[in-house]
């Protein structure tokens, strides 16, 4: 049997254990693992990465198993845990059990949505096809230790309630280490009450309005009723009558659900408007990389801080106007949340509710034996945070802080848990780099050494630089990276016009740019692929594929009447628009 997932890059431990187990039981799972995880992930629909059937699956003519290492390795160098995969039916599980052994050997977990029936409350499926699905699928993933949960119907109505408890029961019948989790809209549907975690999903920044502050509330449903973890999916798309949210409104998004108390959070999708083909880096998935090393830093204290206290008066906070024209009337500049740790100690959720400008906070405990400590600081500027009577903060458009609020010298061992998982998380992000540099021969193991023996934020980012130096005294992989860049910004380019040309209305432009687009993202992922697996000789020289993409630009934009000049304003959103 051909190996979808070709030539994985495992690190050594992870290969050693995958080859020694490989068909065997897996240890099975602590039952109670979400009650120290943060997930913090985004969404891949099955269908948008796949091509193909059964074993022989591929992506744009490359195989399959590689697009998705380059995917995953993709999220754990923007500190993302969770890929939450929907339509995973068609997958084999032989292909499934290579993707999560994969995910987890990178720090990505899965949350697998089979969507066997639609979310309405038809139920035609048999009590017989069910059982024998849950046997045949179900069960032979049941000891992965890279699947996090299942979802056997995605967005399901209220009425459908009685259908998806039957699919639940049939999931944990013939897998019991691992959780049932469904994603609702519209309000909590019940499905709360049945599960080991609720997530919800709101999608508010349409074409002619922000939308934003409308997240809040919204989370405060489901967490006011919800016995168990809530998670929001934020949105991170464009489409449907909805445009792209900007940085500011993405985090306004996030810091909102954090302080109505949400458990986890997930963006989607990463395949809608997040990443393409050649992995261009777009200001939301800058900003998601930031957030992430944030809130992945932080996550098991956010997961175990209990009853939220909105505006709470054990912190005082004063704040200079910012404006917002799109602001409802009586929302604060900065808002604010206290989540009980118990101890009298708790975590002080604040963020920025405009969109559009900067805001300068001042907070301070309601009692004099208090202190606030900012525990975002290690991930944002490096230094390690003080606990202080006044803190002053600056705070970005959307942008927020999660705050310790306790006794003095209450703090540090919780600065310091957070240091450490920041530490873990920034190690797990330069892992991919380190793969590929020892594929080229680059000495690593020292590097990596370095980093087990100091494990703090300022080894790893010491770690990244030595990297990078030695990369940069090795002229054929400088050469290599240097040309597979150029011909990504020139793909990146290509894409972008295509675009505006889609969005122009150019006649006939569909099947000819189909056609094109498919031809250069096959190439560009060969190269790559070759650059991965520092196969030299099949790098080539892409002077004369970047002549041909650079020719297909030119025509677009004389298509287009010259307006897509580089820097200019059209050619601006049409970068948007790609992305």
């Amino acid at each position: 049997m051909v190996s979808v997932v070709g030539k994985l890059r495992l690190p050594w431990p992870a290969l050693l254990t995958a080859l020694l187990t490989f068909g065997a039981p897996a240890e099975p799972i602590v039952p109670n693992r979400l009650a120290s995880y943060f997930p913090y992930g985004v969404y891949v629909g099955a269908e948008t990465i796949t091509e193909g059937s059964g074993e022989n699956l591929t992506r744009l003519g490359v195989p399959f198993g590689f697009y998705y290492q380059r995917v995953i390795d993709d999220l754990a160098k923007h500190h993302v845990n969770l890929i939450c995969i929907q339509n995973t039916s068609c997958y084999t599980n032989s292909v499934l059990v290579r993707m999560l052994r994969y995910g987890e050997s990178r720090g990505v977990l899965a949350w697998l949505s089979e969507n066997i029936s639609g979310a309405g409350p038809d139920d035609s499926i048999s009590e017989a096809w069910l059982q024998h699905w849950a046997a045949e699928r179900i069960a032979p993933l049941s000891s992965e230790t890279g699947l996090l949960a299942w979802s056997p119907i995605d967005e399901p109505l209220e009425v459908t309630l009685p259908k998806w408890q039957r699919h639940k029961a049939a999931i944990e019948s013939a897998d019991p280490n691992h959780p049932v989790i469904a994603v609702t809209h519209g309000g909590p549907k019940g499905f709360e009450q049945i599960g080991q975690a609720q997530a919800c999903d709101r999608y508010p920044v349409m074409v002619d309005s922000p939308g934003v502050w409308s997240i809040g509330p919204f989370v405060r449903r489901y967490t006011d009723v919800s016995p168990v973890p809530v998670w929001f999916v934020v949105q991170a798309f464009e489409g449907e009558g909805r445009r792209a949210p900007t940085p500011a409104e993405l985090r306004l998004m996030t810091y909102a659900a954090l302080a109505e108390g949400a458990k986890g959070i997930a963006y989607f999708s990463y395949t809608n408007s997040l990443a393409n083909e050649v992995n261009s880096p777009g200001p939301l998935w800058d900003e998601i990389g930031a957030l992430g090393r944030v809130l992945v830093s932080l996550g098991p204290d956010l997961v175990a801080a209990g009853p939220v206290a909105r505006r709470s008066r054990q912190v005082i906070v004063k704040a200079s106007g910012n404006g917002d024209p799109d602001r409802p009337e009586g929302m604060p500049p900065a808002d604010h949340s206290l989540l009980e740790l118990g101890s009298g100690r708790g975590l002080v959720v604040v963020y920025n509710t405009s969109r559009i400008e900067p805001l300068r906070v001042v907070m301070s405990p309601e009692s004099s034996g208090k202190r606030l400590c900012d525990l975002t600081l290690p991930a944002r500027t490096g230094p390690d945070p003080r606990a202080t009577q006044a803190l002053r903060l600056r705070l970005e458009p959307g942008d927020g802080r999660v705050l310790l609020l306790a006794a003095e010298g209450d703090h540090r061992a919780i600065a310091a848990k957070a240091r450490e998982r920041l530490s873990a998380a920034d190690r797990n992000a330069l892992g991919p780099d380190l793969d590929v540099a020892a594929n080229w021969g680059i000495e690593t193991a020292d590097i990596t050494r370095a980093m087990e023996r100091d494990r703090t934020p300022k080894s790893v980012k010491q770690a990244a630089k030595l990297l990078g130096q030695r990369e940069g005294a090795t002229p054929a992989f400088w050469r290599a990276r240097r040309s597979l860049d150029g011909f990504r910004r020139t793909l990146d380019s290509y894409h972008c016009l295509v675009a505006a040309m889609y969005a122009a209305g150019v006649p006939d432009a569909d099947l000819e740019e189909q056609r094109h687009h498919y031809h250069y993202a096959n190439e560009y992922l060969l190269r790559e692929r070759a650059f991965a697996n520092a196969e030299r000789a099949a790098l080539g020289d892409t002077a004369s594929l970047d002549e041909e993409a650079q020719g297909r630009i030119n025509a677009i934009r004389e298509q287009l009447g010259g307006a897509m000049s580089p820097g200019s304003p059209a050619s601006s959103e049409a970068t948007t628009a790609g992305r």
